[in-house]
């Protein structure tokens, strides 16, 4: 009898925690405002977004100009002696003209929607849907305009990400999906991403790039 009382007393306090933080208003302490179901936030930290992602091993850098973008790709490719890339065909990457300019540089496009051919790709360029600024994470949408294998399979990641898409938490991420109605539209499988891939062995020895690209970099504009 004592033991179920007790075991009693720990499930109510358990029950009476979950219901707490299930009331908790996460977002409290955060402004958030809409413009044409584009997400506008008054808390936006690239600061704190770079600082979060360079500790695990990443790179931020910030433009100032858009058009610098394809500059700062091209110089990165030519950093870590890439030839090969892939990229997505989302809409903002098109009117970039990303595609176009390093064709013309040089560089050997390879297409990321053949899995044997993407092998042989040495940068992967994607779009970043939104990033987490209190865990330097960024978010992709996989898609037909996106698919999920360029962020993972080549060596080096590039990712170009709209500074007004950083949330300060997870919470905050979540709570947009719901409130921009997000839910039904979507993609099934959505990517979180902080810091190239790592991995450690028995001996707790850390290694990168074994499971996934060795370099991440973030153009936030």
């Amino acid at each position: 009898m004592e033991k179920n009382k007790i075991r009693n007393n720990v499930l109510e306090k358990v029950k009476y925690a979950l219901k707490s933080v299930r009331n908790t208003d996460y977002d409290k302490n955060y402004s958030l405002s809409y413009s044409n179901n584009l997400l506008k936030s008054k808390t936006n930290d690239v600061s704190k977004f770079k600082l979060n992602l360079e500790k695990v091993n990443g790179n931020v850098i910030e433009v100032n100009d858009v058009v610098d973008i394809i500059d700062h790709i091209s110089n990165i490719l030519k950093i870590n002696n890439c030839t090969k890339f892939s990229i997505s065909n989302s809409n903002n990457l098109i009117k970039l003209g990303i595609k176009s300019h390093l064709l013309e540089e040089g560089f050997t496009l390879i297409d990321a929607y053949n899995k044997i051919e993407l092998a042989e790709s040495e940068v992967g360029i994607t779009e970043a849907n939104y990033a987490i600024s209190d865990t330097g994470t960024i978010v992709l949408f996989a898609g037909i305009d996106n698919p999920r294998s360029i962020s993972l399979v080549t060596p080096v990641h590039i990712a170009i990400l709209n500074s007004n898409y950083i949330v300060p938490n997870i919470f905050n991420l979540f709570k947009i999906f719901n409130d921009i109605n997000l839910l039904k539209s979507i993609p099934s499988c959505i990517t979180f991403i902080t810091g190239p891939s790592r991995t450690a062995d028995i001996e707790l020895n850390l290694i990168l790039g074994v499971h996934g690209p060795k370099e991440l970099y973030v153009l936030v504009y």
